[in-house]
């Protein structure tokens, strides 16, 4: 990680991505307090890819309080920024703690989706890509999405009771992964993507 460099120009212009806006609208979540209430969700713009390294890098030049040997351990675990040389600069960037992303996301005007933004776009689409596939992705309340600490500790053993689907074992690993994070966690396949709300 030291002696960082920005990635080429050229490649910079190809991950030049515009926000994919979505609508408002409505979705069942996963879990539920009331079978069949339906979340309200307001319209914002979200990244149609995850933030990639080349983009990621940018956002370190500029704020060099973030980069692997500035950065407090209060902030980031010892694996953050682990895997940056791994693969290229197109890729996702993972190994980033929670305040990592949200500090990128910020500074650029933006935010991390909340779970119900983020798991409404899952749903429907909206043209936004890779949700499924590339990497795990930080929301803004990553670890809210249990009702009580109590329940939170079980949720393994017990995500069946409130599931909505029990054939959906993506979501029930999305959820079950979520619940388990700290804020300063940097996974080898954990990365994000911003929102900017009302789109």
């Amino acid at each position: 990680m030291s002696n960082l460099r920005s990635p080429l120009p050229s490649a910079l212009a190809l991950l030049a991505v515009a926000m994919v806006p979505v609508p408002k609208g409505a979705y069942a979540p996963f879990f539920s307090q009331t079978k069949g209430s339906l979340v309200q969700v307001q319209a914002f713009d979200m990244d149609r890819y995850p933030v990639t390294k080349a983009e990621f890098a940018v956002f370190l030049e500029k704020h060099p309080e973030w980069r692997k040997s500035h950065v407090k351990r209060l902030f980031a675990e010892s694996h953050y920024l682990e895997n940056w040389h791994a693969i290229g600069a197109a890729s996702p960037v993972t190994d980033v703690s929670w305040f990592a992303a949200r500090a990128y996301c910020q500074a650029h005007g933006e935010d991390l989706p909340t779970t119900d933004e983020w798991e409404y776009v899952r749903t429907n689409g909206f043209g936004v890509a890779g949700m499924d596939s590339l990497v795990w992705e930080w929301t803004l309340d990553f670890n809210g999405e249990s009702t009580d600490d109590d329940e939170r500790s079980s949720f393994c053993g017990k995500g069946s009771e409130g599931g909505l689907d029990q054939a959906d074992s993506a979501r029930y690993m999305r959820y079950a992964f979520r619940s388990s994070l700290r804020a300063d966690y940097a996974i080898r396949d954990l990365g994000f993507r911003c929102v900017k709300e009302g789109g």
